[in-house]
Parts: structure tokens; C-alpha cells; sequence
């Protein structure tokens, strides 16, 4: 009968240990990130909901800039003259007086046709604006606004109210801020503030953001398919909060509906902060144990044999 050598079992017992620090290394690295990704998580889901209201706060301001442009714009004699003179020079001239005024990004004046006079933003005149429905309003005597797209402006927060003479409607003015100009300006500024990342969407369509790709340029255009975020925001009118996965990366994000002039959920403002990347560190847990139970079955296997060759 033989036996295991003395230097067998040396090795037997340093390989059991190795296979125990390793199983142990991995345990306590797992549930480590577990515990420090939960509290991170937790935290991050705290602060998005701060962030967001903010965020909101900061749009509301420049809804109630519109407001007041509304509300005092349409009273200006000057704007019922170059109405009823069908002036574009000088309508042009006074939407931009108009628009430093108010401290506001556009300025239309349209006829009772809503066919554009002029604009203090643009050059382009003529066009017909009756497929807005702030406009539509407008010219019907109400005043709305909400966030709206054009030809002219891809992205803003804009309303119209009717211009009337005499208890007559002659045409409308519209006043808005540019959400996604080149300079993304909206979006920056939450992120300066907060140091979270901010987008806008157009529907479903990023149309301004800070969030950038793998090259550095931001992911304009780039659609959000979760199906989730959108049933809650659009289907439901409700705000979204929870994990989403943008451009590869996870974050811990808000997503509130915008509404248009008529009250339809048309877009979404969104922030987002970048949650911890363990994936390395979990993948060099799972190699610890999977090296530990590899181990493990080879010292199971090598005692078996060892058993069989000392009973021959």
C-alpha cells in the first residue's frame, strides 16, 4: 500500500488554502460593491429627484418670460400698426426691439390669416403659421403656449395671443425661448448647476443634450426606445424615475413631460447622473471564485485518484 508523500500533502493543504482566500477575497468583493453600489444608487436616485425639480423651476421661469411677453406685447399700439400696414421692415425691426425688451428669443407678428408679417429673429417672411397650434388659438382668441417645433426654430417654448382692435382680432403675436439653440444654453446651465447631465426631447428625439458619444459629440438626433419611460411619460402624463441606459452607459435618471399649447405630452426634460462602473471589479470577483471552485474540483478529483491508487 502506498501513501500520499509527505510533499503531497504539503501541496494538498497550500492549494486548499489558496482555494479558500480566493472564495473568500471573492465573497467579500461581491457583496461589497453589492452594498456600496446600493448605497450610491440610492443616493444618486435622492439627488435626480432635486435636480429635476430645479430644472423644471429654471423652464417654468422662462414660461412665465413668455407669459409676460404675451400678456403686454399684443397691447403695444405699434404692433397693431404694423399689422394693419402689413409692414415687414417694420415689424422685423420691432420684433427685435420687442425681443431684447422681454428678454426673450423669438418674436412673430402674424396677420389675421397667420400669414407672418414679420420676424425679430429671422428674416423669412410670408410663410403660413396656421398649422401651429398656438397660433390657431391665438387667432381665435386665446392665448397658449407650450413647447412647439417650426420651421424656423427646431425646439422652443412659445405661445401666441391675439392682437385685437376695436374688440377685433387683426392678427397675433408669438414670443418664445430657443431650447435647443446651437449653443444648447438650457441644457448647459442645469448641468453647470447641478453636474448633472440634461436633455430635451422633441417626442422621442434627443434635440438638445450634454450628454456626449464616445468621439465627443453630443447624441443630437438619437432616439429613447425604453418602452417603459415612454408609456410612463407619454401614454400616462406621469414622471419617470429609475435606470437608464444611454450611449453604453448607466445612469440613474428623471424624465418629466412637456406639454404643448393644447396640452399634449410632445416632449420630455431630462437629467441624468452617470452611476459607478463596477463591472471590472465584479468581473475579477467572479474569476476569484471561479478559480477557487476549479481548485476546489481539482483537489477533489486528485484525492479521489489518490484514494484509488493507495487501495490497489
Amino acid at each position: 500500500m502506498r501513501h500520499i508523500s509527505l510533499h503531497s500533502k504539503t501541496m494538498f493543504r497550500i492549494l486548499i488554502s489558496v482555494a479558500a482566500v480566493l472564495a473568500l477575497v471573492g465573497i467579500f468583493t461581491l457583496v461589497s460593491l453589492s452594498l456600496i453600489n446600493t448605497s450610491l444608487t440610492g443616493e444618486a436616485k435622492k439627488h435626480i429627484r432635486i435636480i429635476i425639480s430645479d430644472a423644471f423651476e429654471q423652464l417654468e421661469g422662462l414660461s412665465a418670460k413668455v407669459y409676460k411677453t404675451l400678456n403686454d406685447a399684443p397691447l403695444l399700439p405699434a404692433v397693431a400698426a404694423v399689422i394693419s400696414q402689413k409692414d415687414s421692415k417694420a415689424a422685423q425691426t420691432l420684433g427685435k426691439t420687442l425681443m431684447q425688451k422681454y428678454a426673450v428669443d423669438l418674436i412673430t407678428i402674424i396677420d389675421r390669416n397667420g400669414i407672418v408679417i414679420g420676424r425679430g429673429h429671422s428674416d423669412r417672411t410670408g410663410d403660413d403659421l396656421t398649422d401651429q397650434q398656438s397660433c390657431r388659438e391665438a387667432l381665435l382668441g386665446d392665448t397658449t403656449w407650450g413647447v412647439e417645433t417650426s420651421a424656423v426654430v427646431q425646439f422652443s417654448l412659445r405661445g401666441a395671443a391675439p392682437v385685437r382692435v376695436g374688440g377685433e382680432i387683426i392678427g397675433c403675436v408669438s414670443a418664445g425661448v430657443d431650447l435647443a439653440p446651437d449653443t444648447h444654453e438650457f441644457a448647459e446651465s442645469v448641468k453647470r448647476h447641478s453636474g448633472a447631465e440634461c436633455t430635451l426631447f422633441l417626442d422621442a428625439m434627443r434635440v438638445s443634450t450634454t450628454i456626449t458619444d464616445s468621439t465627443g459629440e453630443r447624441i443630437l438626433g438619437t432616439m429613447l426606445d425604453d418602452p417603459e419611460i415612454l408609456r410612463t411619460v407619454f401614454s400616462n402624463g406621469q414622471n419617470y424615475f429609475g435606470d437608464s441606459i444611454v450611449s453604453g452607459a448607466r445612469y440613474t435618471a428623471a424624465y418629466y413631460p412637456l406639454k404643448n399649447s393644447s396640452g399634449r405630452n410632445s416632449g420630455m426634460l431630462s437629467v441624468a447622473q452617470k452611476l459607478p462602473a463596477f463591472g471590472a471589479l465584479y468581473f475579477c470577483a467572479y474569476c476569484m471564485l471561479f478559480a477557487a471552485a476549479c481548485i476546489g474540483v481539482g483537489l477533489i478529483f486528485i484525492r479521489r485518484s489518490g484514494s484509488q491508487t493507495a487501495e490497489e
